[in-house]
Order: C-alpha cells, then structure tokens, then sequence
C-alpha cells in the first residue's frame, strides 16, 4: 500500500500531496492551453451537440482559472470527448492541429 501511495501520491513546494496524474494538468489547463480548451468546449460545434450547457462550461472554467474550484478532471474529460467526437463522428478535427492534441 505505501508504494502504491508514493507512485500515486507526490508533494509539492508547499509540503501539499498532490495526484501524480493531474497537478500538472491541472496548471497546464490554466497556463498554456488555456486558449485551446476555451476554443474547443466554447465552440458553436460543442454547444450544437447538447451535450453541456455552454454557460455550465463557462462556469466551470472561470472557476478553474480563479482557482476556486479543481475541475481539471471534467474539463479533461469535456476536451477528450469533444476530441473524440471530431475525429470520429465528423470525420475530421475541424480546423484543430492533431500536434496541438498530442
């Protein structure tokens, strides 16, 4: 159990555990693809699916950005089904940079 916790489970400057998995996604989701997150859930093409309310979205990524809340794992799982969804159902990524994905 306490080596699963440490391959899990790491601490940051402040002496915080942290999830190995999402403390740097979540930073990178207010950093430096803050822009393209906004432009793929924000898009008429996501709002056009009814999947999520677009002011829900808005919320929830004001929130992440302020730092209120962590949402880094619904936004991660928006992005990747909205993706998902381009490239599969519409056949094409619509205008998206498959390097920009990856």
């Amino acid at each position: 159990e306490r080596r699963m916790r440490r391959l899990l489970w790491r601490p940051t400057v402040d002496g915080a555990q942290r999830l190995n998995n999402f403390s740097d996604y979540a930073y990178e989701l207010r950093g430096a693809s803050r822009a393209f997150v906004r432009d793929v859930l924000l898009d008429e093409r996501t709002e056009a699916r009814g999947l999520y309310r677009r002011d829900g979205l808005k919320r929830m990524l004001a929130e992440h950005d302020a730092r209120v809340a962590d949402h880094t794992v619904p936004i991660g799982i928006a992005l990747a089904l909205e993706l998902w969804l381009r490239s599969h159902l519409d056949g094409a990524l619509g205008g998206v940079d498959p390097a920009a994905v990856a």
